[in-house]
């Protein structure tokens, strides 16, 4: 990313500021990072909000580590190598007065007392005004009340203590003789002030004038200087930060300074110090694997966490915090390594960091947070009830502590209810979680990268309520948010990516229900993106091409007559290269096989007629192999449902080809496995599933039993799914067929009648219901009956060809349904209504010229009550007559 510093203004452009830190936030953001390490040198330490990371995790949407890029100062303990000094004329013990403030300065930075940092600003003061202007000590003094007014900054928030802090640090600069022997300790603190100054301003200058004083520090380092390494922390966390900001290519060189920084320590240096120094490695790392998603650098953070917990005591006022931060590295190890005892390790941890504080305390409240969300991952991993519960209980309390954290703990609140509606099918904790995501949303400035991550999810959890209850405003309002969330995204941005190939999921859903072709099209050129903008070693390359696999079957399948092989093959060469590319040992690699199971029969039913030996067993057995090998994989509990199914599903495909018998019932168990293992929102669907391979056996057996039991299935998933919800009806219009199939025509048009008078169905199944129904009317030679059922059908074939979608969407959805007007007209004048016969089949014919008709047709009432409006009315009707549509 190229920073754009306009001549005259050393402010960043708005949309290159800091991701993560708001403007209102930044003080907050500040107090929120390590606690102070008294003792060695001068350290710096770049936190990393992992937190963030771990709210949501939904297919394809994995949220990384997003820094907040404040610095905060750790010690500033100045070396008295030439404080003692004797100042020529001077009148005043100075040897006594420099250690005088140099020891006030350390101990104000080691308790946080203001007061005592006051007495040493005063010393300071009076020690540089017994210093002559040309004493070889004035440089390093300078630099000791600058140090000193900075810390006064941190503690209290005067800007115009940090103003005065990078002046004295100038002023001693530029009075550094060669080879002085403070360079490196002047240099440093400028830089340090300086890479204060930036996180407070965003001043673009700022940021390359403090990477270039700290480079010199170390560079006037002498060798065997003890303070080397906090030299080294400094700059790369200071490089980091150009990274995050302003796309440097600075990240392999912070992460060699910090290791340097960790790994050098002089022998003799303080515990703290040494904490410090790796906690910044161990930071640094995990942006780095965060950009770049290399498993060696999580394993090596962890490392330095573990390392960092084993070595800091437990009365350490700085190990809840290093704690936390462990605990949130074991998670990230969870969701990238997919090793649930890294998931009990976090747990553990934040556990012991929110116990090992009070309410009183700063962290009480963002560590009842982090524990909130790991213990909502190990509840969607391990189905353990209480760990939801308490989640809950923490997230709630969590946001009872308001502050500029809440719109943080509002998306944390809001994932655990997504999770307790996935599991429990509670409407009302679905509603609410959306209620959170979007307060959530809208409390997050434009400039924080987090907004565009709580879009994302509130655009997923839109999805889920459209999938459950139908409605066109969640519909659009999901579309909105996830496009919203990819525009807050620059384009050079390492996770555009994940953003685009949410959008697309998302674009996947409304083709689904719409069946607008530009949005399958768009959706197929976002996925695309994603895949190519994703580096080949990335942690979520393999879902990115499970992704763009999906999309290509699905356009493969419903354009089969226009493309039978391209996008079918390319979908099938993408699913196993996704689940090649996944370890074994992922959390997602089991999820990834079921796609490629999925894809390979599609593609032999597909082309049944063109290869009916080869193609068909070959992809068959290729799709069993995979599902089998998903199926007996160390998959987490909240993947096992997808898994069976499946796998069930790709069995009964089998089973209609080979009809051998042990096929069908491995169906039927992993069906009925997948079923024990769902929650409450997908049990509709398992049920159906397993009354669809029943239904299976009965069609190649003719057994009774099987059909009895398939319609036994049918019902109890129609009685599963809530009232009037798109379920229903999709389960309702199942069983009718098969109620049909039995004989039992009363029972098949009552559940046809129902599934399609529920308005939040989509429009094909209510088509297709209402068509069952009529020609049972008719076979029973109930004429009068059957043309009203037809009428009714062809009432609907409008909302199949939705205005919205462009002309070749709607000719493609109306010749689906050709020939339905003609079988109406025919019921009409069987029933003697010739009138009603004329009607159909105008009204079926004439479809897409009606409505361009009703586009031209102007309300000039409207005109004159509200003319604006008519106006504008009249520009849209313009841009909808356009041929395209």
């Amino acid at each position: 990313m190229q920073r754009r510093v306009q001549r005259g203004d050393e402010r960043l452009a708005p949309a290159q500021r800091p991701r993560g830190v708001a403007p209102a936030q930044r003080r907050h953001d500040r107090d929120r990072l390590l606690g102070a390490l008294p003792g060695h040198g001068q350290v710096y330490v770049l936190d990393v909000d992992l937190p963030a990371v771990l709210r949501r995790v939904h297919p394809a949407v994995l949220p990384g580590i997003v820094a907040l890029h404040g610095l905060r100062r750790h010690a500033s303990c100045l070396p008295s190598r030439r404080h003692g000094r004797q100042a020529r004329g001077g009148t005043v013990d100075v040897v006594t007065l420099a250690e005088e403030a140099q020891e006030a300065l350390s101990r104000a930075q080691a308790g946080g007392d203001v007061v005592l940092l006051q007495r040493a600003i005063e010393l300071y003061r009076t020690l540089l005004s017994q210093t002559p202007a040309g004493h070889e000590s004035r440089p390093i003094r300078l630099t000791g009340l600058a140090a000193a007014l900075a810390s006064r900054f941190e503690l209290a928030g005067d800007p115009a203590d940090l103003e005065a802090a990078v002046r004295l640090g100038w002023r001693a600069r530029r009075l550094l003789s060669p080879g002085d022997e403070d360079a490196a300790l002047v240099h440093s603190n400028l830089g340090a002030a300086l890479a204060t100054r930036f996180t407070e301003h965003y001043h673009g200058r700022d940021l390359e004038a403090a990477i270039a004083e700290l480079r010199a520090a170390v560079a006037a380092a002498a060798p065997g200087d003890p303070y080397l390494s906090s030299y080294r922390s400094n700059l790369g966390a200071a490089l980091e930060l150009a990274y995050s900001v302003a796309g440097a290519d600075t990240l392999d060189e912070a992460v060699e300074c910090a290791r340097l920084a960790a790994e050098d320590v002089p022998p003799d240096a303080p515990a703290d110090a040494i904490a410090g120094y790796r906690a910044n490695l161990a930071n640094v790392l995990l942006v780095r694997f965060r950009r770049r998603g290399r498993p060696g650098d999580l394993d090596d953070a962890v490392e330095q966490y573990d390392r960092l917990c084993a070595e800091v005591p437990a009365e350490h006022p700085i190990r809840p915090e290093m704690v936390a931060r462990a605990g949130d590295a074991w998670a990230l190890a969870y969701l990238h390594r997919g090793r649930p005892q890294a998931l009990d390790r976090a747990v553990d941890l934040h556990r012991e960091a929110h116990e090992s504080t009070r309410a009183a305390d700063a962290q009480y409240y963002s560590s009842a947070e982090k524990l909130a969300t790991t213990l909502r991952m190990r509840f969607e991993h391990a189905g353990r009830a209480a760990d939801l519960d308490e989640a809950e209980t923490l997230a709630r309390r969590a946001l009872s502590g308001g502050g500029p954290d809440r719109p943080e703990r509002l998306a944390t609140l809001a994932t655990v209810l997504h999770s307790r509606y996935e599991h429990g099918n509670d409407p009302g904790a679905l509603d609410a979680a959306i209620d959170a995501y979007r307060a959530a949303a809208d409390a997050t400035p434009p400039q924080d990268l987090q907004r565009a991550y709580r879009l994302s999810n509130l655009a997923e959890a839109l999805r889920l309520r459209l999938l459950d209850r139908g409605g066109f405003a969640d519909l659009e309002s999901a579309v909105a948010a996830a496009r919203a969330a990819l525009d807050e995204v620059p384009p050079e941005h390492s996770e555009r990516a994940m953003f685009a190939a949410h959008l697309a999921n998302i674009l996947h859903a409304r083709w689904s229900r719409l069946g607008t072709a530009g949005d399958l099209d768009a959706a197929i050129e976002l996925a695309r993106a994603a895949a190519a903008g994703t580096a080949e070693d990335n942690v979520t390359a393999a879902a990115r091409l499970a992704n763009l696999a999906e999309l290509l079957l699905a356009r493969a399948l419903d354009r089969r007559g226009e493309r039978p092989d391209g996008d079918l093959d390319a979908a099938i060469e993408l699913a196993p290269a996704a689940a090649a590319d996944t370890a074994e040992d992922n959390v997602t690699a089991a999820a990834r096989l079921p796609n490629l199971a999925e894809l390979l029969p599609a593609r032999a039913l597909d082309r049944r007629g063109e290869r009916p030996d080869a193609g068909l067993d070959g992809d068959l057995g290729a799709a069993l192999a995979a599902a089998r090998a998903a199926d007996a994989s160390a998959a987490p509990r909240s993947d096992r449902a997808a898994i069976r199914s499946s796998l069930g599903n790709v069995l009964t495909v089998a089973y209609g080809r080979d009809h051998d018998p042990a096929t069908i019932e491995a169906a039927i168990r992993a069906h009925r496995g997948a079923l024990a293992a769902s929650g409450p929102p997908g049990r509709p669907g398992r049920i159906g599933n397993l009354a669809a391979a029943w239904a299976q056996r009965w069609f190649v057996g003719r057994d009774p039993g099987d059909l009895r039991r398939a319609i036994v299935g049918a019902r109890q998933a129609a009685a599963a799914a809530a009232p009037g919800s798109p379920a229903r009806a999709t389960q309702l219009s199942g069983l009718a067929v098969l109620l049909r199939d039995r004989g039992d025509r009363r029972r098949a048009q009552r559940a046809a009648r129902e599934a399609a008078d529920i308005r939040a169905a989509p429009v094909a199944v209510r088509l297709g219901a209402r068509t069952i129904d009529a020609e049972l009317s008719m076979a029973a030679r109930e004429s009068p009956a059957a043309a009203t059922a037809y009428a009714e059908a062809v009432a609907l074939l409008p909302q199949a060809a939705w205005r919205g979608g462009d002309r070749r969407t709607r000719q493609t959805h109306l010749v689906r349904w050709a020939g339905l007007s003609g079988e109406g007209a025919a019921a009409a004048v069987a029933g003697e209504r010739p009138g009603l016969a004329l009607e159909l089949l105008e009204g079926g014919r004439a479809v897409l010229w009606s409505q361009r008709l009703q586009l031209r047709t102007r309300d000039e009432r409207l005109a004159r009550v509200a003319p604006a409006v008519a106006a504008r009315l009249d520009e849209l009707r313009a841009a909808l007559d356009d041929e395209r549509f």
